[in-house]
């Protein structure tokens, strides 16, 4: 058999075969547009599943929605019966309650005291604060929930510090923080039974790093190590024995333009470590975590400047890998709310617009287990957003596979004729 032959019993069957290579590879190498491409900045997280099921509703609690449009997965649930921002939010998971506690609004500090119980979808006003104050955070040990420092009505700066137990429904003043001026605005978390008061305001040109820790069991006050940034305006949540501190200002900058700082204190050796910032800078967000994963919602990303607005996004950290990423966006932005998590819920109640108006909604988002994907809400949203890569870039290969094929096809039967 002589190659002519050869070549006409073989080219069909090679061509076929050249023909399926080309179009595997096209399959393999053009890419699908991706639901992230318009945001190119949060890491690539798995295929994300729906974060509100009704199998996995606790209680039953009306959504948020337009007409003619799908609700929002975040959802509002029952109005705080006071409108107020920079105010503390607890959680009490043996009463099943959020607390709102203090803050303020254009004209003056509050010392209300108001309790959300989810399964009633309703509120319930409590014994006021001994004092009205605003800029505070509390944190919750057993049966007690604690409030240190804040501003007053005339602008002042406090140190002192109240214990509110929900059992009794009563305030005692412990030993006051150890610092001349005051706290205000600074971050606040209980671990390994005791309270931690980080960062913040004590009335002078400096945003504070100082990290004070209080023994309920003493009513006493040591200072521990310094944060690594001085800043005021950020918040605090514990997970698994530690203190993720995120957000905040620095009061040297005009702007008070926030930061998407992460930092992580570990009161058992006394230590702090730098982690991966958060994709937007926050002031004064809500924190909240679910025991697996730290959501940051909502804050302002700057103070006083014009450009500084209430943000509606949310991220999900991940502390094992590091990473952030984002989820549903709020149903309304707000700055300075009271957060917590409570019956499978993140919370957000009260805060401020960024513009003129001091808020009372009660904003809650479902968290699944174990996941702090986007919902298929949002992703709808994301990809009306997406934008394909350039064709071009991604088909050269098997365009050149191409080429090389018919170059060696024209060889061969210009040898062969």
């Amino acid at each position: 058999m002589n190659c002519k032959r050869l070549w006409r019993q073989l080219r069909f069957p090679a061509l076929r075969w050249l023909g399926g290579l080309w179009l595997a590879m096209c399959v393999l190498l053009v890419p699908v547009p991706s639901v992230e491409a318009a945001r190119p900045q949060p890491p690539r997280l798995p295929p994300p599943t729906p974060s509100l099921r009704p199998e996995q509703a606790l209680m039953r609690l009306p959504d948020y929605g337009q007409e003619g449009l799908s609700p929002l997965v975040w959802g509002i649930a029952a109005s705080m019966p006071t409108a107020r921002w920079l105010l503390a939010g607890a959680a009490h998971t043996g009463q099943n309650a959020f607390y709102a506690i203090g803050g303020s609004d254009r004209f003056s500090a509050f010392s209300n005291v108001e309790a959300y119980f989810p399964a009633l979808n309703q509120w319930v006003s409590l014994t006021p604060l001994p004092v009205q104050v605003s800029g505070i955070q509390a944190a919750t040990i057993g049966e007690d929930i604690y409030v240190v420092g804040g501003y007053l009505p005339d602008g002042s700066i406090t140190n002192r510090v109240w214990r509110y137990n929900v059992l009794m429904n009563s305030w005692a003043e412990l030993a006051p923080l150890p610092s001349a001026g005051g706290i205000a605005t600074a971050a606040v978390a209980a671990a390994n039974g005791k309270v931690y008061v980080i960062g913040g305001d004590d009335g002078d040109f400096y945003s504070n790093d100082t990290t004070y820790e209080y023994d309920p069991a003493t009513n006493a006050w040591a200072l521990r190590a310094p944060m690594p940034t001085q800043r005021e305006n950020n918040v605090a949540v514990t997970l698994n024995g530690k203190i993720y501190v995120v957000g905040g200002v620095q009061a040297w900058d005009p702007d008070l333009t926030a930061l998407p700082t992460l930092e992580v204190y570990d009161p058992v050796t006394d230590t702090w470590e730098r982690k991966t910032a958060m994709i937007q800078g926050r002031g004064s967000p809500g924190i909240a975590t679910d025991g697996v994963y730290i959501y940051v919602y909502g804050g302002l990303s700057a103070f006083y400047t014009t450009l500084g607005v209430a943000l509606e996004t949310t991220e999900c950290y991940n502390p094992v890998s590091d990473r952030w990423g984002m989820t549903d966006a709020l149903a309304v932005a707000v700055g300075g709310p009271a957060a917590a998590f409570l019956a499978g819920r993140i919370w957000a109640a009260g805060g401020f617009d960024g513009g003129n108006v001091y808020l009372n909604t009660n904003q809650f988002l479902t968290v699944p287990v174990g996941n702090c994907q986007p919902s298929s809400v949002e992703l709808v949203r994301f990809s009306a957003e997406a934008t394909a890569a350039p064709l071009g870039a991604s088909l050269w290969m098997p365009l050149a596979l191409l080429a090389l094929a018919g170059g060696l096809i024209a060889l061969l039967r210009w040898r062969w004729k």
